[in-house]
């Protein structure tokens, strides 16, 4: 992978510090005392681990991002990409970039596990489909929408192909669990 931007380096140690603090909070904590600790105690541990988070769902995001980075700078001629450029959840296209040679490339993408066992919740499908449109209404000789998870993946194959039409649907991160 090519260098990482200054701005993606430092949102890189602003999750570091993040997985930090949660892993030192897990250690200080006794959840094997949990189902015996007072309601408000129970509540107070998971306030402190979402504080702690964050939005976490921002971060993944980000990480889906530099994965596409890696995608793009492996599939095609495309400039120095600063993915954390953009703010995470910023309203418009996930990616929209020119080649060297001048062609645009656009994509969406999703950190998305699917809510229900066969498709997504209502909410989830509400947000693909949203993706699914901007995609389609903006012209570009290369148009992808990007998921993280497998699950995701498959499902989108099976019952939303009719979306796929011009779109590349990639699978990104797909490493096996250690």
């Amino acid at each position: 992978m090519k260098c990482l931007s200054e701005n993606e380096l430092e949102y890189l140690e602003r999750i570091t510090i993040k997985l930090s603090e949660v892993s030192i909070y897990l250690q200080q904590e006794n959840f094997a005392e949990y189902p015996t600790k007072t309601r408000y105690e129970q509540f107070n541990s998971l306030k402190n681990l979402r504080r702690i988070l964050g939005n976490i769902d921002n971060d993944m995001s980000f990480m889906g991002c530099l994965l596409m980075k890696e995608f793009l700078q492996a599939k095609h001629e495309v400039p120095d990409l600063n993915m954390a450029a953009k703010a995470q959840g910023a309203p418009g296209l996930d990616l929209d970039v020119l080649t060297l040679d001048g062609k645009r490339i656009i994509g969406e993408l999703k950190t998305t596990y699917p809510y229900q066992q066969h498709d997504f919740g209502a909410q989830q499908k509400v947000g693909i489909l949203n993706d699914f449109s901007k995609l389609h209404r903006h012209n570009a000789k290369y148009k992808y929408f990007f998921v993280t998870e497998l699950k995701a993946f498959n499902i989108l194959q099976a019952k939303y192909s009719q979306y796929l039409n011009g779109v590349q649907l990639v699978l990104l991160g797909n490493l096996p669990l250690k």
